[in-house]
């Protein structure tokens, strides 16, 4: 049995214990030490024994495990719960708008362009109002004078139209189209939570807004195409929209904004 310092000290320990239990003026001190000191080497000899067959005994147990089995199955081993996974991110694929606008030239001022777009209801009371730039078969230009392009665009084109009455008692829809000049800014895509974000199945992605400001009702619908052509409609109305039949709808104003006619 290899040496164990752990069973000298313990019997050591219990050595000191006997020779403190007797009398120091008893003649047989040493023998009854020596024969106390035999007698827990023998109950440590047996201790070790036992653990050396419980030992041999788990082993056995442990090689069993991958024999045939004869008894019954053991426990299987305890599993750590099951973590359910996370639900998929909503699907924000849209379909085409119902509204399809009817073909129009792709060149001449920006606002007549986009009164050809308009639905048929609408183009008989709507004026042309005030262009600036130019869209021409694709290809958007700045005007010679005017306001320089808006911060990340290239160049940029707009077009009003008044649908009907004026600035205090009617409605007008505008369009804007540009091109992204950074390529970083042509990355955006629709999160989980955006409610107001759709993808169209060329990947156009469309960004709808309705607000309601005092005295004013703002609907918008911006595009933004897979080339970096962006394109946003805004329609402003000042009335109570009791006259809705005059005012475009969200479905009007995202088909007008995603249609090819804006297309490079």
């Amino acid at each position: 049995m290899p040496h164990d310092p752990q069973s000298d000290h313990e019997l050591h320990d219990a050595l000191g214990l006997a020779v403190r239990g007797f009398s120091p003026h008893s003649p047989d001190l040493v023998q009854r030490a020596a024969g106390r000191g035999r007698h827990l080497r023998r109950v440590r000899q047996a201790q070790l024994a036992f653990a050396a067959v419980l030992l041999t005994g788990t082993a056995g147990l442990g090689l069993s495990q991958f024999g045939p089995q004869t008894g019954p199955a053991p426990a299987p081993p305890a599993t750590s719960p099951t973590v359910s996974p996370s639900p998929a991110p909503r699907s924000h694929l849209s379909p085409a708008p119902s509204y399809q606008p009817t073909a129009a030239a792709r060149k001449g001022p920006v606002s007549r362009q986009l009164l050809a777009l308009l639905p048929a209801r609408l183009t008989a009371t709507s004026t042309v109002g005030t262009s600036q730039g130019e869209f021409t078969d694709g290809r958007v230009a700045e005007p010679a004078t005017g306001s320089r392009p808006q911060e990340g665009m290239s160049r940029s084109a707009n077009g009003v139209v008044r649908l009907f009455g004026d600035e205090q008692e009617g409605s007008h829809v505008q369009i804007s189209i540009a091109d992204l000049a950074s390529p970083e800014l042509r990355t955006k895509e629709c999160k989980s939570d955006q409610d107001e974000c759709a993808t169209l199945a060329d990947g156009t992605l469309v960004f709808t807004q309705q607000a309601t400001d005092p005295g004013q009702a703002r609907w918008s619908v911006t595009t933004l195409r897979p080339d970096g052509r962006w394109v946003t409609v805004v329609q402003y109305d000042y009335s109570d929209r009791s006259r809705a039949e005059r005012t475009l709808t969200l479905d009007e104003l995202t088909a007008i904004a995603a249609s090819p006619h804006w297309s490079r």
